[in-house]
């Protein structure tokens, strides 16, 4: 088992907020079927990893707070 990983850029993104992180309505079923999943939060980073690389683009919708 061997999980592939995506750094992605979002402005003001720290490792101390809080974050609510969820996929678009569209990418849901894509997100799901291929275990995707948030796995650091970092400095105006988000890196995700999933269990299968995903064929098509998922867009994410990310709230921060604090």
């Amino acid at each position: 088992w061997q999980q592939t990983a995506q750094a992605i850029t979002v402005s003001g993104m720290r490792s101390n907020k809080l974050a609510m992180i969820c996929p678009d309505p569209a990418s849901f079923q894509t997100y799901r079927d291929n275990g995707v999943f948030c796995r650091i939060q970092g400095y105006n980073s988000l890196t995700f990893a999933c269990d299968i690389v995903p064929q098509q683009d998922i867009t994410m919708n990310v709230v921060m707070w604090g």
